[in-house]
């Protein structure tokens, strides 16, 4: 049976490190195998060496630096009877690489930001009384307008190495399949930065496991932001004047506009300007998804 006879060659050994964290190492072990390892061929030798007796077992800790995990064995010839296997150490810590960028969108909307960051309707006083509304309190005539606006959107991308689920990981498709085209539930921080909910969209969460030995993945997900929401705005249009209805009567939780998802579902119909948050994209529990990087 094969088996270690010399653990540890410095002179093979090797380390990449970024700063001061270890990002992966490779400790080679000389293997001696018996006859009967490649008696069927050498490959039957290199895969014996693989599995020889002494060797670290897939996926267990290196015995110094914290974080490393066994992902890979390399084997390679080394005279007759003897195997050099390099055994990949992967920092299984949560490395995260992250990287941005922002784009501005044109959004034709009768609702703008207030000083306090909270949507409220655009209006115009002192227009044409046939065509307006005059207020009891002052006198003058208003009437609601739309504009275009240009609103920061956001997006990031974080990219990490996480175990599979089969060793205390997660399935990727499972999680692609949970959050791509769903905005947050609820609002989540991210580097410091909180969003509230219905803030964030994911729009991928792409993996694979190259060079991870099958225990592993390489995960990359994509995130939008826009503090309007992903959900399509549908507002009431007065047939006399053009423009987004006025004087209806106020929705009693007309003041829940903490978030878009909190004007859709504490108000799912704005009453002051006939608006309707149309809910097209799905919600999901993203804490779950947020840990990975955040």
């Amino acid at each position: 049976m094969a088996h270690v006879i010399k653990p540890y060659l410095m002179e093979e050994a090797s380390i990449l490190q970024n700063g001061s964290i270890v990002l992966e190492a490779v400790e080679w072990y000389q293997v001696r195998l018996e006859a009967s390892d490649y008696a069927q061929g050498a490959t039957c030798g290199l895969f014996a060496a693989m599995n020889a007796t002494g060797l670290p077992v897939l996926f267990s800790n290196h015995p110094q630096i914290p974080g490393l995990c066994v992902l890979q064995y390399i084997p390679k010839p080394y005279g007759k009877n003897d195997v050099l296997v390099g055994v990949r150490y992967v920092n299984m810590n949560p490395q995260v690489s992250m990287r941005g960028g922002c784009a501005l969108q044109a959004t034709e909307t009768n609702m703008a930001f207030n000083s306090s960051g909270a949507l409220v309707p655009i209006k115009c006083s002192n227009y044409n009384a046939s065509k307006g509304i005059t207020s009891e309190s002052t006198g003058l005539v208003v009437q609601p307008v739309t504009v275009t606006t240009l609103d920061p959107v956001p997006v990031f991308v974080a990219t990490r190495v996480v175990a599979d689920e089969a060793y205390g990981g997660i399935n990727p498709v499972q999680f692609q399949d949970t959050y791509v085209g769903t905005i947050n539930g609820q609002a989540v921080t991210i580097r410091g930065k909180t969003f509230a909910a219905g803030e964030l969209i994911c729009e991928n969460f792409g993996f694979d496991n190259d060079g991870l030995g099958g225990v592993a993945w390489r995960i990359e997900v994509e995130i939008r932001a826009n503090k309007r929401g992903h959900c399509p705005e549908a507002a009431m249009i007065d047939t006399e004047t053009g423009m987004p209805a006025d004087n209806l009567t106020l929705d009693a939780n007309y003041s829940s506009t903490s978030s878009p998802l909190a004007r859709c579902a504490s108000n799912p119909s704005d009453t002051q300007s006939g608006r309707k948050i149309v809910r097209t994209q799905r919600t999901a529990y993203w804490p779950t998804l947020i840990a990975l990087f955040a």
